[in-house]
């Protein structure tokens, strides 16, 4: 998802094959963004997607932009299993209002997260986990629900990116 639609609207447009546009609930908003515009959340808004793009039996890879906002500049990847505490967590500090390439990728028990191309975490779960059941983004600030900060150039796909695809990525959008 690009998240280039007009200030205003309430509908975030999928462009892909998969035709999963988002709809906008409370402060979520259209602003300007790293490409066109992007996503600003307030802390109260989110976008939800109804139907699953992803199958997490499988490999996959979520890249996006990120900007966090002063005073709430680290954020969290989370992936959840099924289980009483079981999930994976890795927290980054980022500087606030600079726009910065995530990836994370999952693919044979392996996540590897990605800053601007450079690989940060690599980590193993235990099989005995199973496969994930979903995956968060978010401001790593415990007492809140949603998060604040911005997201441009959503895109999702169903395999584990090598770091040389991972670059190739951010290489594109410079």
């Amino acid at each position: 998802m690009p998240f280039d639609e007009a200030a205003g609207s309430r509908k975030a447009y999928d462009y892909s094959h998969n035709r999963a546009d988002g709809v906008l609930d409370g402060g979520a908003t259209f602003v300007a963004g790293k490409q066109g515009n992007c996503m600003q959340f307030d802390g109260t808004g989110k976008v939800e997607v109804e139907q699953s793009v992803l199958n997490f039996a499988l490999p996959f890879s979520i890249c996006s932009y990120v900007q966090v906002l002063e005073n709430k500049n680290i954020i969290s990847i989370l992936l959840n299993y099924n289980g009483l505490n079981r999930y994976y967590e890795y927290k980054v500090g980022l500087v606030a209002g600079m726009w910065y390439n995530l990836v994370v990728t999952y693919g044979s028990g392996t996540i590897c997260i990605y800053i601007n191309g450079t690989l940060i975490e690599r980590g193993v779960v235990s099989s005995e986990w199973g496969n994930p059941i979903g995956v968060s983004i978010n401001n790593a600030i415990y007492g809140t629900e949603l998060g604040e900060g911005m997201l441009d150039e959503v895109k999702l796909y169903q395999q584990a990116l090598t770091q040389e695809e991972v670059q190739e990525l951010v290489d594109d959008t410079k």
